[in-house]
């Protein structure tokens, strides 16, 4: 029993999305219905007085590349489908031009096409009864015409599908003309272009010298290596002869310039005489300056023959070498045998010595020549790199031209498009109207409106309904939900028939609505966490919510718990709770209110409920009773 009222008491208190919009179409039943009735209704006479229209179609496929333009290049760029945009399709814009003004025109004045007034069909009108489709994966176009001729259908579709082809084929062969006008006036241009960028390139080969750089620079690396080689062994060579000359300038302390003139001194007559009569008479001069003084006679002719001696030696070294040193004393110039040939060997190693600084030195220029060669191959292979690739790029641009001329020649002479015809035939059946299709759109469509409708009704009303509802307008809490059960089952509510079906809870302790009763005054209990509450008063905003039953359920389920309860019925207009106990309507409230009862007096104790103080007699105005300090 008490599983039982807890899933009612869930069922009442949260009922789901779905529950709420049963409950929404079994209260607005009739609304629904009736606008569901008159949609099928609408939509049968529809049906039945739609006239039968024809539906034609045909097929355009489109090659890629039409078979023209497969045979030449230009034309094959020209004629390609190819979209502009990475979101373009190509049978998209086949499409629109299939829609265009001019070809959607001549359809209407080649074939006369009239609207219901007679007057020139429109191309809006015309737009409307037209579709055209890309069928998916595929190259093809699906081009299709309603109407009510079936022959006119089927005229229009063929005539448009051939004026596009037309088109298309005029189209090709214009831009076929077009290229061939453009290449015939690049091509005198681009002959230009190929002379002077070879003949650039030629000035430039004479200017630097260059016959192979790759070769020239293989062959410079080669000879810069044996250059190193020759440099290392000229660079040990002359520090050799370098280190010789040295040795020899030091031991005979003379320069290369000394040893060669006292060589060429040698071998002057005279100047070995000379030498040595004046070492001849500096040694008299030499004895006398010991014996005598210097202002003697025999020491100062002595003085002067040896001066003279010098200045005539000195004029014949500068005769013979060309230059002297009047610093230099006279006394070192020997011309003995071996000197002589020491000095022969000093004046030959350093003629050896500066051969070899010659050499070196030739060597050193030859290697930083090559080494400056070297460093401008880079720059002139790169130089000639670019003359060559624009030659060649404008040699190849130039081929291009005069094979893309002649192709597109032959491609200007040729009638083939992009596209192919399946053409339309008549059709046998109407595709309207379709009765059962027409009825289940009805259907749906009534299901639509009939749901719209009761939920435009439901938004309208603003009774309470549900628990949820309440729970959301009213401040207060709800405590409990009691269901209103139809007549035609279990004696659970209050009928003035019978009145004691009333108090449920005492009738059927067991039932789940008396379970529900016992919910009710559990939850009034702990209402207030304080104090339990000592007066209930239970009202209604109308008469015949059930707060008279509501009244003598709760008191008798109080009763049920040990507990002694007063229930007053206060309701003066409307007295029924001493129907519901089986009680007489008199001494009551009215009574005790007024003074000729005293309380106690007219409370009763029926069996099994609680003690109760009927309201009395009806009273039309019991405001002043109730206003009065005695209730």
């Amino acid at each position: 029993m008490e599983d039982t009222t807890q899933r009612m008491l869930g069922s009442f208190a949260q009922p789901t999305e779905t529950q709420r919009f049963w409950s929404l179409l079994k209260r607005r039943w009739l609304p629904a219905t009736g606008a569901l009735a008159c949609t099928l209704a609408g939509t049968a006479v529809f049906t039945l007085l739609q006239q039968p229209i024809y539906e034609a179609e045909g097929q355009m496929v489109f090659r890629r590349i039409s078979s023209a333009s497969a045979l030449t290049g230009v034309a094959e760029k020209q004629s390609e489908l190819t979209p502009i945009s990475q979101q373009g399709s190509p049978l998209e814009t086949e499409s629109e031009l299939l829609r265009s003004v001019p070809i959607v025109q001549s359809v209407i004045d080649g074939l006369g096409l009239k609207d219901e007034w007679g007057a020139p069909l429109k191309r809006k009108e015309f737009l409307k009864h037209l579709g055209i489709k890309n069928i998916a994966k595929t190259d093809l176009l699906r081009i299709s015409y309603q109407s009510k001729s079936a022959a006119e259908a089927t005229a229009v579709v063929n005539a448009l599908m051939g004026n596009h082809l037309k088109d298309n084929i005029l189209i090709n062969r214009a831009e076929a003309m077009a290229a061939r006008r453009f290449i015939e006036a690049q091509l005198p241009k681009s002959e230009r272009e190929v002379r002077r960028l070879d003949a650039a390139l030629r000035r430039f080969r004479e200017q630097n010298h260059i016959v192979n750089l790759d070769e020239e620079a293989r062959v410079a690396v080669k000879v810069g290596a044996d250059l190193d080689n020759e440099l290392a062994k000229a660079r040990a060579d002359l520090r050799d002869v370098t280190a010789q000359a040295e040795a020899f300038r030091q031991q005979m302390g003379l320069s290369a310039r000394d040893a060669l003139a006292s060589g060429a001194l040698g071998q002057a007559p005279g100047v070995q005489k000379l030498l040595d009569e004046y070492q001849q008479v500096q040694g008299q001069l030499a004895v006398q300056s010991t014996r005598f003084k210097a202002q003697h006679p025999t020491v100062q002719n002595l003085q002067a023959r040896l001066d003279a001696l010098e200045a005539l030696l000195r004029e014949r070294v500068r005769q013979i070498a060309g230059r002297t040193d009047d610093r230099k004393p006279l006394g070192r110039l020997s011309f003995g045998t071996l000197k002589e040939k020491l000095t022969e060997e000093f004046v030959r190693i350093e003629v050896r010595t500066f051969g070899q600084a010659s050499r070196y030195a030739a060597l050193s220029r030859t290697r930083r020549a090559l080494e400056d060669r070297l460093a401008n191959l880079p720059r002139l292979d790169q130089q000639e790199r670019e003359l060559g690739r624009r030659l060649k790029a404008t040699q190849e641009s130039y081929e291009t031209l005069m094979r893309k001329l002649q192709d597109i020649r032959l491609a200007e002479n040729q009638k083939i498009g992009n596209a192919r015809i399946v053409a339309a035939t008549v059709p046998e059946e109407p595709i309207a109207p379709r009765p059962l299709i027409n009825l289940l759109a009805g259907t749906a469509l009534g299901l639509l409106i009939g749901a719209a409708t009761a939920l435009v009704l439901e938004r309208r009303d603003r009774t309470i309904k549900t628990v949820q509802q309440a729970r959301q307008v009213l401040p207060g809490t709800v405590l409990a939900a009691i269901p209103l059960f139809p007549k035609d089952s279990e004696p659970l509510y209050f009928r003035p028939d019978d009145p004691a079906t009333g108090v449920v809870v005492r009738e059927s302790p067991s039932h789940p609505i008396s379970e529900l009763f016992r919910i009710l005054h559990v939850n009034l209990r702990f209402v207030s966490r304080e104090r339990q509450p000592r007066v209930i008063v239970v009202t209604s905003a109308v008469a015949g919510e059930g707060k008279s039953t509501v009244a003598a359920n709760l008191a008798a389920a109080v009763a049920q718990f040990g507990r002694r309860p007063l229930l007053i019925d206060a309701d003066l207009r409307n007295p029924s709770q001493h129907r519901l106990w089986r009680l007489d309507g008199e001494p009551g409230l009215n009574a005790v209110l007024s003074g000729a009862v005293e309380p106690h007096a007219a409370i009763r104790t029926p069996a099994g409920g609680p003690d109760l103080l009927v309201a009395g007699e009806a009273v039309e105005n019991p405001v002043h009773l109730l206003a009065s300090g005695r209730i």
